[in-house]
């Protein structure tokens, strides 16, 4: 049984996390900001599963949680932000903050770090991308995980750290993908924002979960002298994703067909329209209580390229299965929406 420390437990990618970690009898701690609310989650409920109240940007929440713990896993990063400032200081200062407070444990903690596809960029010349490819983000939110892959490298030396980097992640309890599932299933209707067939690298929640348990346990760890380094050959980190590319618009057939729908479109909808679309909710931005998901950002991202990965090291290294097939996965995550009662 060993005692982990997760940041991000509330959200979609760290809730199974949390779930994984109990269902094997670990003793689990999250960070949360509001321990009374966060407490009202199913996973944040069962047995040996402590909160702690704090934020990754908050060096001094940090000190007490993190101690005695053998295992680090920071999940909790931003996404969505009002502000591109915003990205940074969680993307990148969070990362330096849980990295300088397990540097200064009596025995370091093994740190897991979920970064993401959008730090290595499009993939170049339609090849899916390798661990050991230069990385080129194309948005702000890659640049800010990129950001954060190199303030983990500055503690290298003193604290083992695994980076992990999922692509587009699906599964249970996500709600970024929901809106995919609610538009076919309410209206039989699946957007693809570019006439361009990109193809694009998928992983469902439950193989990333199990990626992360066993970079925690066997995986590299970036070289001691990752932080000199000029540039990174990939040590110590993994791409995980099945063993499929996909466009957009065959994600929604996997959709429609996981619903069980006899009819339903799919709508491609021309670059210039996307682009106004998403001009209208940045000029909307601040008078918005959450930020987009459609935004300059994102889109810039959508429209870049293929954004495809290998999970070939992962699976000779760490003896990753990625057994179901991503038609399984998505089956799987529509019949969970619909007990659920989210479509």
């Amino acid at each position: 049984m060993a005692k982990v420390f997760v940041t991000g437990g509330t959200g979609f990618i760290g809730s199974e996390l949390v779930r994984q970690l109990q269902a094997r009898g670990d003793q689990v701690a999250c960070l949360v900001r509001n321990p009374t609310t966060a407490r009202e989650l199913p996973h944040l409920q069962l047995p040996g599963v402590e909160l702690y109240p704090g934020d990754v940007c908050n060096l001094e929440s940090l000190e007490t949680a993190i101690s005695d713990h053998s295992q680090v896993y920071h999940v909790g990063g931003a996404t969505r932000v009002h502000r591109t400032e915003e990205f940074f200081a969680c993307n990148e200062q969070g990362v330096r903050n849980v990295l300088a407070v397990a540097a200064k444990c009596t025995n370091p903690p093994v740190v897991v770090q979920v970064s993401s596809l959008a730090a290595a960029g499009v993939s170049p010349s339609h090849q899916p991308r390798t661990e050991a490819d230069d990385c080129e983000p194309v948005s702000n939110y890659g640049r800010s995980k990129l950001a954060g892959e190199q303030a983990a490298r500055e503690f290298a030396d003193r604290v083992p750290v695994t980076i992990v980097r999922p692509p587009m992640v699906l599964g249970p309890g996500d709600k970024v993908s929901l809106a995919m599932f609610r538009s076919l299933k309410r209206f039989g209707v699946h957007i693809v924002p570019s006439l361009s067939n990109y193809e694009y690298s998928v992983v469902d929640v439950h193989d990333l979960v199990e990626c992360m348990l066993l970079a925690a346990e066997r995986g590299e760890r970036l070289p001691a002298n990752a932080s000199t380094c000029s540039k990174s050959d990939g040590t110590g980190i993994y791409f995980t994703t099945t063993s499929e590319e996909i466009t957009f618009a065959e994600l929604g057939k996997l959709i429609a067909a996981g619903l069980e729908l006899r009819w339903y479109r799919i709508r491609r909808i021309p670059e210039a329209v996307s682009w106004a679309v998403a001009a209208i909710n940045e000029a909307t931005r601040p008078i918005r209580r959450d930020p987009p998901f459609v935004n300059v950002d994102k889109l810039r991202e959508a429209t870049a390229g293929h954004w495809t990965c290998r999970s070939n090291k992962a699976k000779q290294q760490l003896g990753l299965s990625n057994s179901r097939t991503l038609a399984e996965r998505v089956k799987e995550a529509c019949q969970w929406y619909r007990q659920a009662g989210w479509v």
